[in-house]
């Protein structure tokens, strides 16, 4: 079992300054222990922004959080990121903005860059930049073979219709964390897929496998992974019985080819309360229940989540 850094890098920026103009900054460098911070400190007496990633080395699939964290009585108007093509979105707790953002489970090793665009309150832009260390994670490959009735139900068209009302669900999300501790395994059963994996299918590749095949008799109960809100109770084309629970912050859980579905949209739910029964419904070759968890755009390695969750406030 791998395990999560716990170094977190940060930096505090001033307003770029106008040509011709002078900035009394002053630049300071400091580093604990090998598994504590390291701070790079840059501030004027106008302006001091402390920024944070934490952890600052991660794994595709993993998580992290980015802060932003105003020393002085600034008013911050809006928070921007953009780190591997995708935008955390950013909340307010207290004077400090946070933000949860994950790796897809192709992101490449190496160095990636997080790109920060805060503007304040009277209309001034600040940009910086922050460095994460992506280490590699291998991912197997997958063969499968289905029938053509089968591969019918898996058309383009079909899982483009499924994506968009996954997007309006999850469009909008509760702006304070709705889930109680870490996240459960939303039922025992043999894991036949795992997270990442590199599917193909009659010998195509079809992409990753974002989620988690956990293998259960037909209507075994499926539980909340934790505590939210029902965004999504509907059967999709390929997806099945879908259903889709906010936690808060831009975090969701997801809940695939159930035979039934015991919550309607709306409804709030408790951490490891029955939602619905195992099925085979949508593409699916045998009863089973994928299980994915997703931050914002990407979806995450949900294992992630039973070990550990972002600390927020």
């Amino acid at each position: 079992m791998w395990t999560r850094a716990t170094t977190s890098w940060g930096c505090r920026i001033h307003p770029r300054i106008g040509r011709g103009q002078q900035s009394p900054a002053r630049l300071g460098l400091k580093i604990s222990s090998a598994m504590g911070s390291l701070l790079l400190l840059w501030a004027t007496p106008a302006l001091a922004l402390e920024f944070t990633l934490t952890p600052s080395t991660v794994q595709p699939g993993d998580f992290f959080v980015i802060s932003l964290l105003p020393e002085g009585q600034e008013e911050i108007r809006q928070v921007k990121a953009s780190v591997v093509g995708t935008r955390p979105k950013f909340y307010a707790f207290g004077a400090a903005y946070k933000a949860i953002a994950a790796l897809p489970s192709s992101t490449l090793p190496g160095l990636h860059r997080v790109y920060l665009k805060v503007t304040l309150g009277d209309g001034r832009t600040l940009g910086e930049t922050l460095t994460l260390t992506v280490l590699k994670r291998d991912f197997p490959r997958q063969h499968l073979r289905v029938s053509s009735a089968q591969m019918a139900k898996r058309t383009e068209e079909a899982l483009a219709r499924d994506r968009a009302k996954i997007r309006q669900a999850i469009a909008s999300s509760h702006p304070r964390p709705l889930w109680k501790g870490t996240f459960l395994q939303p039922l025992e059963g043999r894991i036949s897929t795992e997270y990442g994996l590199i599917r193909l299918l009659n010998g195509r590749e079809t992409g990753r496998h974002n989620g988690v095949d956990i293998a259960a008799p037909a209507g075994t109960p499926v539980k909340a992974s934790n505590s939210g809100l029902v965004v999504l109770a509907a059967p999709l084309e390929v997806h099945g019985q879908t259903i889709i629970l906010d936690h808060g912050c831009n975090v969701f859980s997801i809940y695939l080819h159930l035979s039934t579905m015991e919550v309607k949209p709306g409804q709030r739910v408790q951490k490891g309360q029955v939602i619905g029964r195992v099925g085979a419904t949508g593409f699916a070759t045998g009863p089973h229940l994928h299980w994915a968890l997703r931050v914002g755009e990407v979806l995450a390695n949900p294992w992630n989540w039973l070990e550990s969750v972002p600390t927020l406030e």
